[in-house]
């Protein structure tokens, strides 16, 4: 909301589109329960779907095209900004990121994801980790670095880097198996 510099007018009609669509998920669960579906029941995707495009109208109407360009822009690095928020918390005490840094990173990680190259969300699961060593050491220090790498800093859309690094090994393993 600071970036996109909403009026605070702006502010409560950006909070209330957002409720809104909140409130029709919440509403098509609740009839999809009542009915007895599976959450996953394909006609609750399409009505999900539905109302995710609906709310998008909304947003872009309020915020005109080059606003609303920015904020979809900033939701397609959600996972990979959250998980480098894990790291700046990992490293707060120690040698804290910058601003820059945290955006630099955000960047790297996003870029490096294949599902955001060719347009959607960044997925930290299709995520080109050496490509992200090779940019996050142009701007992290020495230190930061060294604790990046740990792996441990995580998002909960997708786990921690060593895990999403195993679960691939694992999965390279399990299809060689099966050839």
């Amino acid at each position: 909301m600071h970036q996109l510099n909403f009026s605070p007018a702006e502010r409560e009609k950006f909070k209330e589109a957002v409720a809104s669509v909140t409130l029709k998920l919440i509403d098509i669960s609740s009839a999809a329960h009542a009915q007895g579906l599976s959450p996953n029941d394909p006609s609750l995707a399409t009505l999900r779907v539905a109302a995710g495009k609906e709310t998008e109208r909304e947003i872009e109407a309020l915020l005109g095209e080059e606003r609303f360009r920015i904020y979809r822009e900033h939701a397609r690095q959600t996972p990979a900004r959250s998980m480098v928020d894990s790291l700046a918390a990992q490293l707060s005490a120690r040698e804290p990121l910058t601003p820059a840094q945290g955006i630099q990173l955000t960047r790297a990680l996003a870029g490096a994801s294949t599902a955001y190259s060719d347009g959607g969300h960044a997925r930290l699961e299709d995520v080109d980790w050496a490509a992200v060593d090779r940019g996050a050491q142009t701007f992290l220090t020495p230190g930061q670095f060294a604790i990046w790498q740990q792996g441990s800093a995580h998002s909960p859309y997708g786990g921690s880097r060593s895990m999403l690094q195993l679960r691939r090994t694992y999965d390279a393993a399990v299809k060689a198996g099966k050839k």
